[in-house]
């Protein structure tokens, strides 16, 4: 048996006291059910956790102490944390508060006991504040990395997530998405009115689909209603229904989006568009919950969470008397901004590469990628439309390459745009003497003129006769100055 040490640490042993260990956790009745038992790697995660202890002890001076020595500031630290608590005080503010005593308690020492000797029981009360300042900042740090942790796998969770509804290809990862993802995700769950602005196109219907489809509500309707687009005179039944016999023609009774969006969300989009006197009808609603179909006399109940969106900004259509206050303020419960892309310029890449893979799987058309100059022709344009723009464009690119790579040249196409003049040929001096050697740019440029000629300038004939791809067709007319 080796020799033992004079005065052995508890690394020595380390092993003897994992073995001991582990055998308790197996007998003991507590960790039966509990997740640390049913760890795969129970051993060596045990092992890790008596490391770290063992090491600090190796590496430090611990002075003597008995687990009693502290009890009086343990208990005085948790009574101080559920007095903060119940007066509604965050821990980090208990923290900084502790933090702020000990510094005044610093100061006042250095000032009345300067060049003196301090009197033991002001510096034990240095001490116990210094004890409760690092055992609550301890705890708050904790607190803010558990949140950051969830929040982040939240926030990559709705990013990723699809749902039975198709929500979008991708949300974005820019700084400006990032912070509207963690503003949604704050009110998955809750019954909260929202009301999203933004420029046309920005995927404001996007948004309210994800927030239906990853809240609580998920299993219930999530009914659409584009308020810009049904005409005024039906907007009423389409809201709230009709009953038989209502009106000429209701010959059976008709259930609103209401009543069909009840345990759900309904999703009044471009809300702005609403005329004023629905307005009315819609506030009544959402402050009684109660909805009254068109010829109908008895309320109906209705339990419907609200989302609107619109492309306006509502504060200036109340300004001018377009909406009402009454309503803007009923609706502005819980406001969010879509960004427009020119301010995620981050995101329009990655977009653009997955609206050209959906629309290449969908129109059954190869896909030859994305050149350097396409993607900073990309980047360059300010994208008035958005996210709505930048789908189409993706869309007409690859039905104009047609399996070629997609360059500047095809984004900037208009598919049928005519000149007004047909194609000229070039300069006669190309056509030289059999015995004089012609530059190939020069051939090049007269068998397209001619090829457009002879097509009478259809584009996609002359292409197929020259036995090159459409897209390239174009982007060599453009260099020779041929008109298209």
């Amino acid at each position: 048996m080796a020799d033992i040490p004079t005065s052995p640490s508890p690394q020595h042993f380390e092993s003897d006291i994992l073995s001991e260990w582990l055998n308790e956790i197996q007998k003991n009745p507590h960790f039966k059910n509990d997740p640390i038992s049913q760890l795969e790697h129970l051993e060596s995660y045990s092992k890790t956790i008596l490391s770290q202890i063992t090491q600090t002890l190796a590496a430090h001076s611990i002075p003597d102490f008995a687990a009693q020595d502290f009890e009086p500031v343990f208990k005085l630290w948790h009574s101080l944390l559920a007095q903060q608590s119940q007066k509604g005080i965050p821990i980090r503010d208990t923290a900084m508060l502790i933090l702020s005593l000990k510094s005044s308690v610093t100061h006042w020492l250095n000032s009345r006991f300067s060049g003196q000797s301090t009197p033991e029981s002001l510096t034990q009360l240095n001490t116990v504040l210094d004890m409760l300042g690092v055992l609550t900042f301890e705890v708050y740090t904790n607190e803010q990395d558990r949140l950051f942790q969830r929040q982040n796998a939240h926030i990559s969770y709705l990013k990723t997530a699809q749902s039975d509804h198709r929500i979008g290809p991708m949300i974005g990862s820019s700084p400006a998405m990032i912070a509207v993802l963690k503003a949604v995700e704050l009110v998955l769950n809750t019954t909260v009115t929202v009301l999203i602005e933004g420029e046309t196109g920005t995927g404001k219907d996007v948004i309210a689909s994800l927030i239906h489809h990853h809240s609580n509500r998920a299993k219930k309707p999530f009914i659409t209603v584009n308020c810009g687009a049904i005409p005024r005179e039906l907007m009423e039944t389409e809201l709230f229904g009709h009953e038989k016999g209502a009106f000429t023609g209701a010959e059976r009774t008709h259930i609103g989006k209401f009543e069909m969006a009840h345990g759900g969300t309904l999703f009044l989009d471009e809300i702005g568009d609403l005329p004023l006197d629905l307005q009315v009808k819609l506030l009544r609603v959402l402050q009684n919950q109660e909805i009254q179909r068109v010829g109908g006399s008895a309320p109906i109940s209705v339990d419907v969470r609200i989302i609107a969106a619109t492309n306006k900004s509502l504060k200036n259509e109340v300004a001018h008397h377009r909406f009402r206050e009454d309503l803007y303020y009923r609706l502005n419960v819980y406001p969010l901004h879509m960004p427009g892309l020119r301010d995620r310029k981050e995101d329009i890449l990655p977009l653009a590469h997955q609206f050209v893979a959906d629309a290449a799987t969908r129109f059954g058309i190869p896909f030859g990628g994305l050149s350097d100059d396409a993607h900073h022709y990309l980047l360059a344009h300010q994208w008035p439309g958005n996210i709505r723009e930048l789908e189409n464009l993706m869309q007409r690119a690859v039905i104009l390459a047609q399996g070629d790579v997609i360059t500047s040249a095809t984004l900037s196409l208009r598919p049928g745009k005519w000149s007004g003049a047909m194609p000229s040929l070039p300069a006669p001096s190309v056509m030289l003497p059999d015995t004089d050697i012609v530059p190939l740019d020069d051939v090049e440029a007269l068998a397209i003129a001619r090829a457009l000629k002879l097509k009478n300038g259809n584009v996609l004939q002359a292409a197929k006769a020259l036995k090159i791809s459409r897209t390239t067709l174009y982007a060599k007319a453009k260099k020779h100055g041929i008109s298209v």
